[in-house]
């Protein structure tokens, strides 16, 4: 009975519309339950002088209600006469993001008629409630109560508290973030909430093998911070994500390892093979030769390049099969230094000396086959007989032999 007796004695108003008219506008504002809702944001506008044109409106400084929900301001009037005046008084109240007073259509704004307010029945306090209510945060590391920084609606910022509480609108979003952790969040509120928003170190994993799927020792940085360890390596960490690069057997390669999936790095640390050397012809100005290179194990990288040197120049192969490389170079006493790298750079280094000779090429020896990409020498068998006069079988047999010294 008295609330309503109070409610019936502020609203009972007087006239306070005139030319000139100074006077206090007591802004009271409450939730649904009329509860006071401190730390809401009010702004009045006014008309200053409405004799010139076009009028002049004033804002006043934006302040925000008190513990009890409460707020003064000063509207003024500086005309001396009637015309032009104007006892309209709009009411911007703002909770956070949320304005509870207009509304944007199309590019326009709609203030709603509750939030104009009229000098012509001027009372003691204007009530407004509006949609909030009481959030309250807790932010946890385990079972204890740890300082974070609460970041709301992108704009509004607490740092380093433990508690929040606090009247919200009804839509809530932000993030809380501890230790380089970000918690985001997005709440739609129906009444008063409790929220523990917890931070805990995530399980990153790391698995480094070599090309032959047997464990590697490692030693992996990140953050200042050097790790060692063999094969497999377990951290625990706030961060979302751990960015780093780690070192075995001389490889540096970059990761980033993603929480309670294990990063699984396979690193081809095995050279390529080069061998079976051979010579294919060899005349008085020139010999050809070939051997075979390929880069060995089920997780190799393959090979990326070969390069030879005679006497100290580069000479380019003349063809590639499969993994035999073919080359021609002058056929003379000389140093041979081969050179295979695949593509993790691991490098097979081969010198050997080179003894010249003849090697005159034949036809090759029925059964032989021709040699192919693949690393053996064959050649084709072609059997060529012709009997003339007393049936004279030739045949011509085919020569291959590795240089002792090559």
């Amino acid at each position: 009975m008295i609330w309503i007796l109070l409610l019936l004695l502020l609203s009972y108003g007087y006239d306070a519309c005139k030319p000139g008219f100074d006077e206090t506008i007591n802004i009271r504002v409450l939730d649904k339950q009329g509860r006071p809702v401190p730390n809401v944001s009010v702004q009045l506008q006014f008309l200053l002088d409405g004799s010139v044109s076009p009028k002049r409106y004033k804002w006043t400084p934006v302040k925000k209600t008190n513990e009890v929900g409460l707020v003064s301001f000063r509207v003024y009037n500086t005309q001396k006469y009637w015309p032009g005046l104007d006892c309209d008084i709009k009411v911007n109240l703002t909770l956070y993001n949320e304005t509870y007073s207009y509304e944007v259509r199309n590019g326009h704004i709609r203030w709603y008629r509750d939030y104009i307010l009229t000098l012509r029945n001027k009372t003691e306090q204007y009530l407004y409630r509006i949609e909030a209510y009481k959030l309250k945060m807790r932010f946890k590391e385990g079972n204890v109560s740890v300082p974070a920084k609460l970041i709301l609606y992108k704009d509004y910022i607490f740092p380093n508290i433990t508690y929040f509480e606090s009247f919200v609108p009804k839509y809530v979003d932000g993030y809380a973030t501890y230790k380089g952790i970000k918690r985001y969040f997005n709440y739609v509120l129906k009444n008063d909430s409790y929220y523990e928003i917890e931070f805990r170190k995530s399980r990153f994993s790391l698995e480094v093998l070599n090309d032959r799927l047997e464990p590697l020792s490692c030693v992996f940085y990140y953050d200042n911070t050097s790790v060692s360890f063999t094969g497999e390596l377990n951290i625990s960490d706030f961060k979302p994500v751990i960015q780093g690069y780690v070192v075995c057997d001389g490889k540096n390669k970059t990761v980033s390892i993603m929480p309670y999936s294990k990063r699984k790095l396979i690193l081809d640390v095995t050279p390529p093979e080069v061998k079976n050397f051979r010579v294919i012809k060899a005349d008085t100005e020139y010999v050809t030769f070939a051997f075979d290179v390929w880069d060995p194990n089920t997780y190799a990288s393959g090979v990326q390049r070969v390069e030879l040197r005679f006497n100290g120049d580069i000479y380019p192969a003349i063809d590639v099969k499969g993994s035999s490389y073919y080359y021609r170079v002058p056929n003379i006493q000389g140093t041979m230094s081969v050179k295979a790298f695949d593509r993790e750079d691991n490098i097979k280094s081969v010198l050997l000396n080179y003894t010249p000779k003849i090697v005159e090429p034949t036809a090759p020896k029925e059964g032989e086959k021709k040699e192919e990409g693949g690393g053996d020498i064959t050649w084709l068998v072609a059997l060529v007989g012709i009997i003339v006069l007393g049936g004279i079988v030739w045949f011509i047999k085919s020569k291959f032999e590795e240089p002792e010294e090559f």
